[in-house]
């Protein structure tokens, strides 16, 4: 009752305290709706943009099933795009709960999450048209499929480390910490806290790319060993594999290495560009935030220190020096 009790005496208290009382107010229901912020329920995750995609994933997911695979390790592929892509979507549909009042910080320690997820769900997508597309055709023309093969080993595995190095692209312009405050008409910070730089820009770009390149070069090589029998192959059983004398999809080991190596660099590269953007100079800090009344500073440290942990007790060891 004495919580409603405010929000009505705000129209009888004078201009002065009524932005700081609507302030309290605001961090009071946040409380209130945020009773364990180290935890989100199922209701915080799911939003109708996860949900959106979840169903298409699915709905696309059974249709292939629905063939009638016996041998699922394809099948595997765009579960792992999927799975990256839906990480993003939460981290990024739930990124605004570390703020307060009219937070005033960029906080983008990994780039765009949101297209990040976008890319990396496309490429799911792909990856389960490519596997409808080839298991209709087991089906209808089995004896085509050894024709197939070639183009069906390059384009599966381009397409999956297509996603990996397309969410990663623009990330190094993206990728910052930055504070943004206009209190007055004559008075306004824009300032980045924190970035990779043109030369970490260009170190993760090339990097990026070296690994894309590598990765699709040695599968095409292995592609065209395998048309030409130059390479022991694994037989791949398709939905209509042994219909009118067909033979099995041929592909390689490499498969499987090229399945874990383009998502554990993907992780490795952002854990390098978090762990980047996270160390930033406390001193910048102290200076642009210095002219800013002491309620404002004490806000932005509050949301920082949601980010950072270490920064408050820098913050405090500088005071004390």
């Amino acid at each position: 009752m004495a919580f409603y009790i405010k929000i009505f005496s705000i129209l009888y208290i004078s201009k002065e305290y009524k932005s700081l009382i609507i302030k309290k107010i605001y961090i009071e229901i946040m409380k209130e709706n945020n009773t364990n912020d180290e935890y989100l329920t199922l209701k915080d995750i799911l939003n109708e943009n996860l949900l959106r995609d979840l169903i298409i994933f699915i709905v696309l997911y059974l249709f292939v099933l629905i063939q009638s695979w016996n041998d699922l390790f394809l099948l595997i592929f765009p579960i792992i795009t999927y799975i990256f892509s839906i990480t993003f979507r939460i981290i990024n549909t739930n990124k605004w709960r570390i703020y307060f009042g009219n937070g005033t910080i960029i906080y983008n320690p990994l780039g765009s999450e949101k297209r990040i997820a976008d890319r990396l769900y496309f490429s799911s997508i792909l990856l389960l048209i490519m596997l409808f597309w080839i298991g209709s055709e087991s089906l209808s023309h089995p004896q085509l499929i050894d024709n197939y093969n070639l183009y069906f080993n390059i384009l599966f595995i381009l397409i999956y480390t297509f996603g990996f190095y397309w969410s990663l692209i623009d990330i190094c312009k993206n990728a910052k910490i930055e504070i943004l405050s206009k209190e007055m008409q004559d008075q306004e910070i824009n300032k980045v806290l924190s970035s990779l730089g043109r030369e970490g820009s260009i170190q993760f770009f090339i990097l990026n790319l070296i690994v894309f390149l590598t990765l699709n070069i040695i599968n095409i090589l292995v592609a065209v060993l395998i048309k030409f029998n130059l390479m022991t192959t694994i037989p791949y059983n398709l939905p209509g594999t042994s219909i009118g004398g067909s033979f099995p999809l041929e592909i390689s080991i490499f498969y499987l290495i090229f399945m874990i190596i383009s998502p554990c660099l993907t992780v490795i590269i952002l854990i390098l560009i978090h762990h980047h953007i996270q160390d930033f100079n406390i001193d910048l800090l102290n200076e642009t935030i210095q002219s800013l009344p002491e309620s404002r500073r004490n806000e932005m440290l509050q949301n920082l220190s949601h980010i950072n942990k270490k920064i408050i007790a820098s913050i405090n060891s500088n005071k004390d020096l």
